[in-house]
């Protein structure tokens, strides 16, 4: 019992060594941002490594801190981590419309990707579709992969009731194509399924055993093995 305790006891001031370690490393972002009094940006960055437990131990009351100091001075970043935290309830009681705010001031004020697609989400959970596929296109412009598998998704379902059938499958074609330039698995995988029945698009087997291809290997560069994308390859460079 006593070599056990004394094994706890050395793993414990081990794991704490580590930690103050890793916590030095980002000595200079505190240092920086000096409680709100030197660089913001550099606030807005320790909020989110406090956050995602990155380089220091995870921390949401100091994510909540550098993050509201970051937020009040227009950082984008740090209104966005300010928004996921109110909407976890995590460090803070949890309150969406707080959180909903916070995310609408980082897309539309800060031009943030990930808060646009925040804002998307819940726009298309709220049956929102035309705010939801303003705000995933904007997600996209700003980089985020899943705003443009979101946006070209919604076009390719709503073709049923449009007038503008060959418009909509080329806007489809043009967001899917975004999502596989950012190595997006299902923007890829949908993309190759454009060229294969030439929606949007004139077909062409080839470019679709490309595309297919590329959603394969980013398939098992993530699952380590072959999974859908792969046999879609596969039935295609059989007929």
């Amino acid at each position: 019992l006593a070599l056990a305790i004394a094994a706890i006891v050395l793993i414990t001031h081990a794991n704490d060594s580590f930690a103050f370690r890793i916590n030095r490393g980002v000595k200079k972002y505190h240092d920086s941002c000096n409680n709100g009094a030197g660089n913001i940006d550099d606030c807005a960055l320790l909020g989110d490594l406090y956050y995602e437990g990155a380089k220091v131990r995870q921390n949401y009351q100091q994510a909540f801190k550098l993050s509201k100091i970051a937020c009040d001075k227009n950082v984008a970043n740090g209104c966005y981590i300010l928004g996921r935290l109110y909407f976890f309830g995590d460090a803070v009681k949890a309150d969406k419309p707080l959180a909903l705010e916070y995310f609408n001031s980082a897309c539309n004020k800060g031009n943030h990707g990930a808060a646009c697609l925040e804002l998307a989400t819940n726009h298309l959970h709220s049956g929102k579709a035309e705010s939801a596929v303003f705000y995933a296109e904007k997600a996209c412009d700003h980089g985020v992969a899943d705003g443009c598998t979101m946006a070209g998704g919604h076009y390719y379902t709503a073709i049923k009731k449009s007038k503008n059938r060959n418009s909509d499958f080329v806007k489809s074609f043009r967001l899917y194509g975004k999502a596989c330039n950012l190595d997006d698995t299902a923007g890829c995988m949908l993309y190759a399924e454009m060229f294969v029945y030439g929606l949007g698009v004139e077909a062409s087997k080839e470019n679709a055993k490309k595309y297919y291809g590329k959603a394969c290997d980013l398939e098992v560069q993530f699952w380590k093995r072959r999974r859908s994308a792969c046999e879609e390859y596969d039935a295609l460079e059989k007929r």
